[in-house]
């Protein structure tokens, strides 16, 4: 039996051949960016390596939001410049820039500056990380399970526009 493809899907699976997944490393320790590169070295997630990206403030973080529009993931620092420059990042980039696509997983080496009951509930990210219970098996995890995440939120987009679309044309909006 032949398999059903829709266009979108197709487009999709061609475009994820070509392309890498952008990540950030948003933090201000040089090893942790380190670190992080060195765990993910060999590895692919549907045939696409990660190209990280670097920052060390938020405003850099930021900035790198508005150069690249494809980002899936940031792994995103609780203090850097300031004791909660990431938790306004997050704030940056779900209510300002409205980007609910990028998978936000929040790291931190302190966690009493930002519980994690406390932030899971107030703010809209998609994990949560003790620097110091992290090893690479559960950075690993961690990083599979958003990429899929964003994979399959992307796709679903994909199909809601080719729907609108086709709506739109069929009704002369």
């Amino acid at each position: 039996m032949d398999e059903l493809i829709f266009a979108a899907e197709k487009d999709i699976e061609e475009e994820s051949k070509e392309e890498s997944w952008k990540v950030i490393i948003a933090d201000d320790e040089a090893d942790i960016h380190e670190m992080t590169q060195l765990v993910f070295n060999d590895y692919q997630f549907l045939g696409r390596p990660i190209e990280f990206l670097s920052a060390y403030t938020g405003e850099e973080t930021y900035s790198l939001f508005k150069k690249h529009s494809d980002i899936a993931i940031v792994l995103l620092d609780v203090m850097m410049e300031d004791s909660d420059a990431g938790l306004k990042v997050v704030g940056i980039i779900r209510n300002e820039m409205k980007n609910l696509f990028t998978r936000i997983i929040l790291r931190t080496g302190q966690p009493g500056y930002a519980p994690e009951d406390e932030v899971i509930f107030k703010y809209d990210i998609n994990d949560y990380i003790n620097k110091a219970d992290t090893n690479s098996r559960k950075i690993i995890t961690s990083v599979t399970t958003a990429l899929r995440s964003y994979r399959d939120i992307k796709t679903i987009e994909s199909y809601r526009a080719t729907l609108e679309e086709k709506v739109q044309g069929k009704t002369g909006f």
